[in-house]
């Protein structure tokens, strides 16, 4: 069974792994900044520290999925918009 749990684990990382680096980045940071939106203001929306919004928005910090789809509500942007096909 800990080898099935752990075969999903890694399946699950991967593809995570996979979805942050596909996300564009500077598409989100401008998008931000074009709506007048600060990074405290984000931060605040999505319930997380600017810190942690900080090194999500720069790439040095994974998203979580929930995170993704509630900041790309915030910035009116459909999955579409920010991912790297």
């Amino acid at each position: 069974m800990f080898i099935v749990e752990n075969y999903f684990f890694n399946l699950t990382l991967q593809f995570k792994t996979q979805m942050i680096t596909m996300i564009n980045l500077n598409r989100l940071r401008l998008r931000r900044i074009e709506l007048g939106y600060s990074q405290e203001y984000i931060s605040q929306e999505l319930g997380i520290s600017q810190a942690q919004y900080s090194k999500l928005e720069a790439g040095r910090k994974s998203f979580d999925l929930q995170i993704l789809k509630n900041l790309l509500e915030i910035l009116k942007f459909e999955s579409s918009q920010v991912m790297n096909f």
